[in-house]
């Protein structure tokens, strides 16, 4: 046993050096995003916050215990909110994000949603009530997605085309309308969108 707490200990999974959780119903273990992976290149374009750069590569459990990429999903465009069970805004506009993303699966959209910083408990009730199926569902205890995407206010929105750069950010809550058209801007892609008259 002590060799297990140990090896539990170095990986960083206990006491207090991350924010690992276990879903008290299916008892898998959630670890903490990590936000200092390198950020896969795409040629001639540099990492940052706005329309037409790479967008900040991190990792994340599921709610399963699964862990992904957000470049993984590269080749697909990619819908990323930033939501909070406290945040009335988010509630609202989550329906509308199940519509976009039934609307545009078939075209390979992912919905990533990407709760700040709550525990485990009330974001799956939270999502569970609204009865969303989005495409991942991100534990962050640490907010440590929305720090790297400097994120003031939620819900925030990042449109990311089929090569990973950004296409559209917006704050605040959106329509419907323009979640659509911010989805149709990500799967053009960003060079097209930037050239495309306005």
């Amino acid at each position: 046993m002590a060799a297990v707490i140990a090896g539990l200990w170095q990986a960083g999974l206990i006491f207090g050096r991350s924010r690992v959780q276990v879903d008290k119903v299916s008892g898998t273990l959630l670890r903490p995003a990590d936000t200092s992976i390198r950020t896969p290149p795409v040629y001639g374009y540099t990492v940052g916050l706005k329309v037409g750069s790479l967008a900040p590569d991190f990792e994340f459990s599921a709610f399963d215990g699964s862990r992904h990429r957000l470049s993984e999903y590269r080749d697909r465009p990619v819908f990323i909110n930033f939501w909070a069970t406290w945040c009335d805004p988010c509630k609202t506009e989550m329906p509308n994000i199940q519509t976009i993303l039934d609307r545009f699966e078939p075209d390979g959209l992912v919905v990533l949603a990407m709760n700040n910083g709550e525990d485990i408990l009330p974001a799956q009730s939270f999502i569970s009530r609204l009865n969303l199926k989005f495409t991942e569902f991100a534990f962050d205890p640490g907010a440590a997605i929305p720090g790297l995407y400097d994120i003031a206010g939620m819900p925030t929105s990042v449109f990311i085309d089929r090569d990973g750069l950004i296409t559209r950010i917006v704050s605040g809550q959106i329509s419907l309308n323009v979640m659509d058209s911010a989805v149709r801007d990500a799967i053009i892609g960003a060079g097209k969108v930037e050239a495309a008259p306005r």
